[in-house]
């Protein structure tokens, strides 16, 4: 079960109401344990976490910055314990824009990124959720390793039906800088779409020795 910890201070308009949601969750028996404290009596506890400003949340692995609701709270609840489809939670934040949040997550929790990838794997994905996904993986650039794990998956994107995924697979290997995501970009030089042979020469030109 989750644990939380949560940062306020006394002067915080948004805190009294985020210790009353996570009392009554801890109640419920939804979180197993909550910590509360003011950072103006503890500023160790802020400067160990980076901290700024509050409210500030620590749930389970994952931190989050700013007010949020009972519902935002629950579903993040919900991901970290593997209770409900992690795709459809990871979904419902970027849809409420909490891009900082779900990316902040991914570093944390790189095994979300399959399931991310697999949103783009669907069909109609929202405007709003295929450029947060987007942002995410792109946000992965400095740690290659991660994206070439998820290669395989990557290259499937650019076999898509939608030209704009076919893109998007193709902008996604090129960011992992290796010759292994060759094949695929090359093949998506003869693409019916003129988008998609773009993006796939511009990837190619990423790799590495090319």
């Amino acid at each position: 079960m989750t644990d939380a910890l949560l940062l306020v201070t006394s002067t915080c308009p948004h805190c009294p109401a985020m210790i009353k949601v996570l009392g009554e969750l801890v109640k419920e028996g939804a979180i197993s344990r909550l910590e509360v404290v003011n950072i103006v009596h503890r500023p160790e506890v802020a400067a160990d976490y980076g901290v700024r400003s509050v409210p500030w949340m620590k749930l389970g692995d994952m931190e989050f910055s700013g007010a949020m609701t009972r519902t935002e709270i629950e579903q993040w609840i919900e991901l970290t314990e593997g209770q409900s489809d992690a795709q459809a939670a990871l979904t419902r934040q970027l849809k409420a824009g909490a891009l900082n949040d779900v990316v902040t997550l991914a570093h944390k929790q790189p095994n979300v990124l399959p399931d991310l990838i697999s949103v783009l794997s669907g069909a109609e994905v929202p405007l709003t959720v295929r450029i947060g996904i987007s942002a995410v993986v792109e946000s992965f650039e400095d740690k290659p390793e991660q994206l070439i794990a998820l290669m395989p998956d990557l290259g499937r994107l650019t076999t898509h039906d939608d030209p704009a995924t076919r893109a998007d697979g193709c902008h996604f290997l090129g960011l992992t800088h290796d010759e292994g995501a060759r094949p695929w970009l090359e093949a998506c030089l003869d693409d019916g779409e003129e988008m998609v042979r773009e993006v796939a020469e511009e990837s190619l030109n990423e790799l590495s020795g090319a």
